[in-house]
């Protein structure tokens, strides 16, 4: 038997943990280690490389998300209460000036949003929101 703790996009610890047969592959998102570490409040457990974890304590490194699907990307505005903000912003975009209407069709028609994408982008920059603010908002979406 072999024990496996499953991670984040962080390599942080999801807290979940499991034993699997010796001859079983290793699931995705998930890697062996000796043993599940013991964490006290306030601490998370990162892997460093090859099973090896830290116990840390401090701030717990936001996972990097790439894309939500549309569903995630408008529960999560709501839940930020910026649905009513990007929906007013939407709708004085002009249809006749064909860079906004690139931000249209982005808006109305993307099944996924990308973190990386210029219109999301443009779009956070609109609404003053730093980097690290879009980061943590995908990061929440994704557990939408």
């Amino acid at each position: 038997m072999q024990t496996i703790i499953q991670i984040d996009s962080a390599l942080v610890w999801t807290g979940a943990t499991a034993d699997i047969d010796d001859h079983d592959g290793i699931p995705y998102g998930w890697v062996a280690v000796p043993a599940a570490p013991t964490l006290v409040e306030g601490e998370y457990a990162v892997v460093v490389g090859n099973g090896h974890v830290e116990v840390r304590s401090g701030q717990r490194p936001t996972p990097h998300v790439e894309k939500v699907t549309r569903r995630q990307f408008l529960q999560g505005l709501t839940r930020l209460g910026l649905r009513a903000p990007v929906t007013a912003w939407r709708a004085t975009l002009d249809p006749a000036d064909p860079a906004e209407q690139d931000l249209i069709d982005w808006y109305d028609a993307s099944l996924h949003f990308e973190r990386a994408n210029p219109h999301l982008i443009a779009m956070a920059g609109a609404f003053g929101l730093t980097t690290a603010q879009v980061d943590a908002a995908f990061a929440m979406m994704s557990g939408l």
